[in-house]
């Protein structure tokens, strides 16, 4: 499963630390945060992510398709559900 550019993005919720981008670099999304190792996104399905000790993201799209907002969700010491607005970058 190839990453597609449409979840090249920013999110930035209304606490500036929990702002982060996704990016590609050699056909693989990666997590980046300021001042933090960027954190690589393994395809788990579609959509969906594996993100190590953070969880999984989880894109959202919406009725037409288009991806609007992500997920992040953790059982372990975060444990949560954080639903965030996503700037797709064109």
């Amino acid at each position: 499963m190839a990453p597609r550019r449409e979840r090249i993005g920013h999110v930035n919720p209304l606490n500036r630390y929990l702002e982060f981008s996704i990016r590609l670099s050699a056909g693989h999304l990666f997590l980046t945060r300021p001042s933090t190792p960027d954190i690589s996104l393994i395809p788990a399905y579609r959509d969906a992510f594996h993100a190590g000790e953070l969880g999984t993201i989880l894109f959202r799209r919406g009725k037409a398709g288009d991806i609007g907002q992500l997920s992040i969700v953790n059982d372990g010491a975060y444990g949560g559900v954080w639903n965030l607005g996503f700037t797709r970058v064109r």
